[in-house]
């Protein structure tokens, strides 16, 4: 698997979101429910997102997962009932493009925890994942995400 892994200085982030809670099981339908709410109510706004869209995760309790689901998207917009304006904020992160099925994602992780280790990095326990594209209508083996480690000091 070839992945890419490199540390870069990230800015922050102005985005629209949604933090939720569910299981694993219910990962799938929980993203694609928020992303169409947060674009209708960017839609609606007259605004378009200023880059991928992204999931956040704060633990891998894969049985009550933590997740921000939304889109990067102009500075000082108004958040509405659980679409909320937020920050993904900057510092020192290891980031990683794979290209793959979502299914393979844990070796990719795998790959890039390596690559970590090898380079004594250590993470905050949150991770990023921006899709560069749409699994609707891109073939699964090539789907383009990045894996972005946000890291301790």
């Amino acid at each position: 698997m070839d992945i890419q892994c490199e540390v870069k200085e990230r800015s922050d982030m102005p985005v629209m979101s949604v933090r939720t809670r569910c299981p694993v099981a219910e990962l799938k339908p929980t993203i694609g429910q928020n992303y169409a709410r947060i674009a209708t109510y960017l839609a609606g706004l007259g605004k378009q997102p200023t880059y991928a869209p992204f999931v956040v995760y704060y633990n891998m309790d894969m049985n009550d997962l933590d997740v921000e689901v939304g889109f990067p998207a102009e500075a000082g917009l108004p958040g509405e009932g659980e679409i909320q304006a937020n920050t993904l904020p900057s510092g020192k992160a290891l980031s990683a493009m794979y290209t793959g099925s979502y299914e393979k994602m844990a070796e990719a992780y795998a790959v890039i925890d390596h690559w970590a280790k090898e380079h004594n990095l250590k993470y905050t326990g949150v991770v990023y994942e921006f899709y560069h594209n749409d699994p609707a209508v891109t073939p699964p083996e090539q789907l383009i995400t990045e894996i972005v480690f946000p890291l301790a000091d």
